[in-house]
């Protein structure tokens, strides 16, 4: 499961104005969920994943699919295997989207009828361009990371905003497993 660029999907992840850039309404958004569908295309397999993003302002975002739940409180990141009942990897990675609303500062950008086009102004975790395109209602319906040496690409579905999302769902399971 790819653990790439959260905050840039939380950027792209809102209603498209003609009249505007999508990232510039990301504020009013107080909580997400949505179903997706990942496939990562890396030099030598690909790889597919399904499941659930939550995200509660202004700090949790959790991405969960069958195995694994990834969790971004605050200033971490935590990766947590549901079959090894553990967490494997813990990083420092924000959630703070006050840098969201630079997104001009950091990437180029163009649209066509279908898509947006992001390019990052400066080397950006790997990302050589991101393509962004708009469903039904303005809303996203998917997005595509391309990068040096993978392509990442998203499929969003049953887009719910501003709904109740309770906060036991970004409480993060104990280690159980064998360490």
């Amino acid at each position: 499961m790819n653990l790439f660029l959260p905050n840039l999907f939380l950027a792209l992840l809102v209603e498209v104005s003609p009249h505007g850039k999508p990232w510039e309404k990301l504020a009013g958004i107080k909580t997400l969920k949505c179903s997706f569908v990942e496939i990562v295309y890396g030099q030598t397999s690909i790889d597919t994943f399904n499941g659930v993003i939550y995200f509660k302002s202004p700090d949790r975002l959790k991405m969960e699919t069958r195995n694994y739940a990834v969790y971004f409180i605050g200033n971490k990141s935590i990766l947590y295997d549901k079959k090894q009942k553990q967490i494997t990897q813990e990083t420092e990675a924000s959630v703070n989207l006050d840098w969201i609303f630079k997104i001009d500062t950091l990437f180029e950008y163009s649209q066509t009828p279908h898509r947006y086009i992001l390019r990052p102004k400066d080397k950006i975790s790997g990302v050589d361009s991101v393509y962004y395109v708009p469903g039904e209602r303005g809303f996203p319906a998917e997005f595509v990371f391309f990068g040096k040496f993978s392509k990442f690409w998203f499929r969003f579905y049953d887009v719910k905003f501003d709904m109740i999302l309770p906060d036991s769902l970004f409480v993060i399971p104990h280690n159980q497993g064998n360490q």
